[in-house]
């Protein structure tokens, strides 16, 4: 009989925050490498704290920082216990490029939907 493949993968996550830290008991994190639209493992040093990167930091730095999309592939022969701590800003906040980031070669959002 053959070898059962018993993982399973949740849904994958695009940070709506500006960072996330996890520290996770075991290895199962995947990110998207956008250049080969491929998931790649994600190296789990024992104790090491995972920062991701959401949303509102890739507005700010004017997309020089790009979002982590990634996932959690759980396996049935081991226990994942995940914590994480999340940091934003508030809700009615608005996020803009921060201005030392904007030129004439890399021009904020606003700019290039405006074609200036």
């Amino acid at each position: 009989m053959g070898s059962v493949n018993l993982s399973w993968t949740v849904p994958l996550k695009q940070l709506q925050n500006s960072s996330n830290i996890l520290l996770a008991s075991c290895p199962g994190l995947e990110v998207l490498d956008r250049s080969s639209d491929t998931w790649r493992v994600v190296q789990q040093p024992r104790h090491a704290l995972h920062v991701h990167v959401g949303d509102c930091m890739e507005v700010l730095s004017n997309g020089r920082v790009k979002t982590a999309v990634h996932r959690a592939v759980l396996n049935h022969g081991e226990a994942r216990i995940s914590m994480a701590s999340i940091h934003s800003f508030a809700m009615h906040e608005k996020v803009s490029v921060a201005k030392e980031l904007v030129d004439e070669q890399d021009p904020g959002p606003e700019e290039q939907e405006q074609g200036i």
